[in-house]
């Protein structure tokens, strides 16, 4: 499955990759790996420039996992690719409701893990709509809650993030204590 989600070299092949996936998947009624599946798909259409069709492809995921049994689907970040293309799109109260939604959804199924990276989403989203006050506090939870679960790839996309207002507002002493972690 991991040959499906998308590299900046070889988009055909990811696509080709994400299609075979989500085939396999449906067939086989695995309604996390059709999550993962058609989302990859969705990011690969996103890579490609084709945001009208990531948007559909995302759509498409998150319908699929609310209709899954026991909100199976839901056991990958289904919400966070969907609000992640609204914003590409300037979509922000889309994006943050939906991004809202997941993290609600992950906490519900007791997923831990997802809610640091919702938290990233947010942060993302809260950047991209120029609110870097609320992007830099939801940074910051979501360091906390990467910490708390030992997860190390949301805390690098906060501090990462965080690193980025700060240069841009010429905190050159806040990005060092940024760049400490």
């Amino acid at each position: 499955m991991s040959e499906a989600l998308p590299g900046l070299s070889d988009l055909d092949s990811a696509w080709s990759a994400g299609t075979e996936a989500r085939s396999a998947a449906d067939q086989a009624d695995d309604h996390l790996a059709t999550s993962v599946a058609t989302t990859s798909l969705a990011l690969t259409a996103e890579q490609r420039g084709d945001l009208a069709l990531a948007l559909r492809l995302a759509g498409d995921a998150l319908s699929r996992a609310d209709h899954s049994p026991a909100r199976l689907g839901h056991r990958y970040t289904v919400r966070g690719v969907h609000g992640l293309i609204l914003t590409d799109l300037d979509r922000f109260d889309e994006a943050r409701s939906t991004l809202q939604a997941g993290a609600r959804i992950a906490e519900e199924l007791g997923i831990r893990l997802h809610l640091s990276s919702y938290q990233v989403f947010l942060a993302v989203e809260a950047f991209a709509a120029g609110d870097w006050d609320e992007a830099l506090a939801e940074a910051q939870v979501g360091l906390e809650l990467a910490e708390e679960v030992g997860e190390t790839y949301t805390r690098v996309w906060c501090q990462s993030l965080r690193s980025l207002i700060l240069v841009h507002r010429n905190d050159l002493r806040g990005v060092a204590g940024a760049a400490q972690v």
